[in-house]
């Protein structure tokens, strides 16, 4: 979906920079734009693991911490991370030993 959306918006962008009616970077605006909207498009669980991300952008952070921070089971946190990850490209992944590690992109 985000692809999708990126690739509308740099298409748009680039027509007016032809025109002369936009002068700036398509593809930076279109990337923060499509960001935007993905975020937007994410399911309140999901949103709830974005939003908890997004205070610690420097470090990648457990499910366990994150199950913590937003109340849900670490079950949940991982299910709803794949899913987010399915969806859009906003959250990555660390893999340490057995466990994981999720950080915003």
């Amino acid at each position: 979906m985000e692809n999708k959306i990126y690739c509308a918006i740099i298409l748009r962008l680039e027509e007016l920079e032809h025109k002369g009616a936009y002068n700036g970077n398509a593809h930076h605006l279109a990337q923060d734009l499509s960001k935007m909207v993905a975020i937007e498009l994410l399911s309140k669980q999901q949103r709830f693991i974005y939003d908890e991300l997004d205070k610690y952008r420097e470090t990648a952070v457990t499910g366990k911490y994150l199950a913590y921070a937003t109340g849900l089971d670490t079950k949940k946190i991982a299910s709803q991370i794949q899913q987010i990850q399915k969806k859009t490209n906003l959250i990555g992944i660390v893999k340490e030993g057995k466990s994981f590690k999720y950080y915003q992109l």
